[in-house]
């Protein structure tokens, strides 16, 4: 791209404004200079908040939905940050306004991953950001049957983490 274009693609694609959503997504693109806040209070509070938030917006959706193609979907991310990162990198790379299609993902957002809570942070930032872009189904692992296994998962559970992390 030619200096001119990048910049008026910069202008044009600049993020919508929501404080609490783009800090996580700061912390999503450069998780060394976040690690404080990924271990804080507040990373507890910005989780549960987007829940929250993101709560409401499912109750909008309907339960069965209908996407026109084109759709990008993604299944068993199991809280691994370093594919959503490759999948920012070279299928949204330009940024989730400009990339034609709209972003399904199947569920297993947790567990066998060590990043289950900054995966499902990241994740619900985007529904806030981009709720008519982004579309989560729940699977198995987003349940307490399955995302309750400690034993079996270990450090890698979500409730574990979450455990570990905030007490």
């Amino acid at each position: 791209l030619s200096y001119g274009t990048s910049n008026a693609i910069k202008k044009f694609s600049s993020e919508p404004v929501d404080f609490l959503a783009n800090r996580v997504m700061k912390m999503f693109r450069n998780p060394e200079d976040s690690i404080d806040y990924m271990a804080s209070q507040r990373f507890a509070e910005d989780i549960m908040t987007l829940a929250t938030r993101v709560s409401t917006i499912y109750e909008e959706e309907l339960r069965c939905l209908f996407l026109q193609s084109p759709v990008y979907v993604f299944g068993d991310i199991h809280g691994n940050l370093e594919d959503l990162n490759f999948f920012g990198d070279n299928i949204w790379n330009l940024g989730m306004r400009l990339t034609a299609g709209k972003f399904l993902f199947l569920g297993d957002y947790v567990d066998r991953g060590l990043s289950g809570l900054e995966t499902t942070a990241y994740l619900f930032a985007l529904k806030v950001l981009y709720p008519e872009k982004i579309f989560m189904l729940r699977g198995n692992h987003e349940t307490r049957d399955v995302n309750g296994w400690e034993g079996h998962y270990g450090e890698r559970s979500f409730l574990v983490q979450c455990k570990m992390r905030f007490g």
